[in-house]
This record gives structure tokens, C-alpha cells and sequence, in this order.
């Protein structure tokens, strides 16, 4: 029982340190990320492994929080109801920009995953961009809104 949590323990400092150490994501990193996560989990370092959850917490956050998005958009083609539409969270904000339309208002985040790679393998040249914000793009480009 000891030797568990000695080992849990070590895990947990390790990846704290490792979280601390990451630098500001660019699109290089998300690059290499994703393309972790694209791979066979076997053969995935302790960084990789980090870099690999990395992309699929920020490209998973990113798709939920569109879906969520796009749910008070229609807001306002819906009756005034209690739940989502109800008039605590329905405001002037449901009319700012759509970013991205996802089929059935959702991805399954390996696909988001995919995406997101071959967006940054045809764009090199924006690689040096913000992570997140590449990941906006990559999903606006596959699924625009009409």
C-alpha cells in the first residue's frame, strides 16, 4: 500500500512539474501534440503523453464550448423557456459571430483531432499562431457556417 502511494505521489510531481515547465502552446506544439494522440499509445513518452492530453483537452474545450455557443445562438429562434433559453442566459450575446457550425452540434473530439493536423500540415506558415486560436480556425475552415 505504501509503494502505491509513493508511486502515485511521484506520478502526480512529475506531471505538475512537467505542466509548469510547458511554454506558451504555438502551433508547433499543438502540431506535435495532436500528432502524439494520432498515434499508437504504446510507444508515448511521459512528454508526449502530456502533449498528446494536452491537444485533446484543448480541441475537446474548444468543440464543447462551440456546441454550447451554438445552443444560445438559437436562443433566439426559440420560445423563451426555462432551462438554456430562459431568460437569465439569453441576452445581447446571443447575437455576436458564429466561429464554426458542427454537424449535430458536435464532433467526437478524435475527429476534431484530426482536423486540426491536417489544418496545421497545409498551413505551416501559421504555425507560429496561438494554439487555441488555431484550433478555432481549423474547425471554421472544415465547418464554416452557412
Amino acid at each position: 500500500m505504501k509503494t502505491l502511494l509513493a508511486t502515485t505521489i511521484c506520478v502526480l510531481l512529475s506531471a505538475s512539474a512537467t505542466a509548469e515547465n510547458y511554454p506558451a502552446a504555438d502551433g508547433n506544439e499543438l502540431l506535435h501534440g495532436c500528432s502524439v494522440a494520432l498515434r499508437d499509445k504504446a510507444s508515448i513518452d511521459p512528454v508526449d503523453n502530456f502533449k498528446n492530453a494536452y491537444c485533446l483537452g484543448l480541441v475537446k474545450g474548444i468543440v464543447d464550448t462551440g456546441s454550447f455557443y451554438e445552443a444560445i445562438l438559437a436562443c433566439d429562434s426559440r420560445p423563451i423557456k426555462a432551462g438554456l433559453c430562459s431568460p437569465q442566459n439569453i441576452g445581447p450575446h446571443t447575437h455576436l459571430p458564429e466561429f464554426f457550425c458542427l454537424p449535430d452540434n458536435s464532433i467526437p473530439v478524435g475527429q476534431g483531432v484530426r482536423v486540426v493536423v491536417k489544418y496545421l500540415n497545409d498551413h505551416p506558415e501559421k504555425l507560429n499562431k496561438k494554439d487555441s486560436l488555431l484550433v478555432i480556425e481549423a474547425l471554421s475552415n472544415v465547418f464554416p457556417c452557412k
